[in-house]
């Protein structure tokens, strides 16, 4: 009896260290439990399987308030308006012998052009707006006559050459060939205008 339970408990006689004493033969519930002993001592635990249907991609990190699928983020711009049209080189004349007034001309540089000789320069102003032009003298004029007619007491224009300025009426100042900028405002109320260049 003791050769058959040596052979039948061979396991629990070797941890025992002999066959030579008494062996009980180990029932399945010993060996589970030897079994989950062994696990938990050796500290090897098997790492969690992942979800079935989940991508363990790391995600794309969103960028500038982009997509987090790569598109680039989008971005709207403002449209800027067109630019005005430039002014025609050579001066408009209308019916009467007057070139008419053209916005943009709210300052010098984008100032009406007039013809030489004889010319006038003509329109109408409100509270708000400026007009300019710009008259260039004969360098063999011995001088220049410059009026201003319309609703005088509404409109005010002044005269610019060489740095020096007058009132439109007043007594001008003669530079033959030099560039005279006219500037027509408003003086509280809508008014019309037409100032006159006259080389003598």
């Amino acid at each position: 009896m003791r050769t058959v339970a040596c052979i039948l408990g061979i396991g629990a006689a070797i941890a025992a260290g002999a066959c030579g004493a008494e062996a009980t033969v180990p029932t399945s519930v010993d060996l589970g439990a030897r079994a989950v002993l062994a696990g938990g001592a050796a500290g090897d635990a098997a790492p969690p399987a992942s979800d079935a249907g989940v991508d363990a991609r790391p995600a794309t990190p969103r960028v500038d308030g982009g997509a987090a699928d790569g598109a680039p983020p989008s971005v709207e711009e403002e449209e800027e308006a067109p630019p005005p049209p430039p002014k025609p080189e050579v001066p408009i004349r209308d019916a009467t012998g007057c070139t008419p007034e053209s916005e943009p001309n709210d300052d010098p540089a984008r100032a009406d052009r007039l013809p030489g000789g004889e010319a006038a320069f003509c329109g109408s102003v409100t509270e708000a707006d400026r007009d300019h032009a710009v008259y260039v003298l004969s360098p063999d004029a011995a001088g220049i006559g410059i009026g201003i007619r319309g609703t005088e007491d509404d409109v005010e224009a002044t005269v610019t050459v060489n740095g020096m300025t007058f009132r439109a009426g007043d007594r001008p100042v003669t530079v033959p060939g030099a560039a005279y900028v006219v500037r027509v405002t408003s003086r509280g109320k809508a008014g019309s205008y037409r100032v006159t260049f006259v080389p003598r």
